[in-house]
């Protein structure tokens, strides 16, 4: 066993109960295990004979897939302006239009379709271990400094917890996940892992002032989250708020 790994191990890989390390570790976790809508996903009609974890995941996605549909409704108009259709035209199309208009979408479709088995004909796409992108981009979060870091994620440990060298070796073992890998790999895990993070934060951050909440810390806080409002449900707000203002810094963060 290379040295000081029982050691990473006991204080980094597992959080101790109460810290704010251990509320990250429980929403990505929750995270990472929830299924993403395929690229050919629309709207879901809601039924009452739905299961329920179907229902919960439709309400939780919904409001990103509507978004999806104006937006690819945006991006067919601007085509049309491109092409030189003057607005009138656009908003009240002839029948040829319209046929193309829908010929346009079914392409799309087809596409999103193909990329959909593309996806699920590959093998899953490699991470950084859950751990490793917590402690990353806490770092990053902190100013990139691992000291600064670990006393966030120590916050609310009643015993000894993580230190700077910890949360750098985490560091850099995210960086060196990506020897070897293209750029692109390295740009789409770290933003994904960085929004999740800031997102996860946000929502702690704002959960310490509620009244029914700020009594709670770590997992338990999670939970109780979890059960008054969905947690994952919760998540997607924040993502999608990060998403439409494409907030990619730590100061983002609302005021703790």
């Amino acid at each position: 066993m290379p040295p000081h790994t029982g050691n990473y191990v006991v204080f980094a890989a597992s959080p101790a109960p109460g810290t704010v390390y251990e509320f990250h570790d429980v929403g990505t976790a929750m995270r990472d295990d929830d299924v993403d809508p395929s690229f050919a996903s629309g709207p879901v009609e809601m039924t009452d004979d739905m299961h329920p974890a179907y229902r919960e995941w439709a309400e939780r996605n919904n409001p990103y897939l509507r978004w999806r549909e104006r937006r690819q409704e945006e991006v067919l108009h601007d085509r049309l302006r491109q092409a030189g259709l003057p607005q009138d035209a656009i908003e009240n199309p002839s029948p040829a239009l319209l046929l193309l208009m829908k010929e346009m979408r079914a392409g799309w479709f087809a596409l999103y379709c193909i990329l959909d088995e593309h996806v699920a004909s590959r093998p899953p796409f490699p991470r950084p271990s859950r751990d490793k992108r917590i402690l990353a981009m806490a770092c990053m979060a902190c100013g990139h400094s691992p000291t600064a870091a670990a006393r966030l994620l120590n916050v609310g440990s009643r015993r000894k917890g993580l230190d700077r060298n910890h949360v750098h070796r985490a560091s850099k073992s995210f960086q060196n996940f990506f020897l070897g890998r293209s750029s692109r790999e390295f740009e789409l895990e770290f933003t994904r892992s960085w929004n999740l993070w800031l997102a996860t934060e946000r929502i702690r951050v704002r959960a310490a002032k509620h009244p029914w909440l700020k009594h709670y810390r770590g997992a338990d806080l999670a939970h109780a989250i979890d059960e008054k409002a969905g947690l994952l449900r919760s998540l997607e707000r924040e993502l999608d708020f990060l998403g439409e203002r494409g907030a990619l810094m730590p100061y983002a963060l609302p005021a703790a």
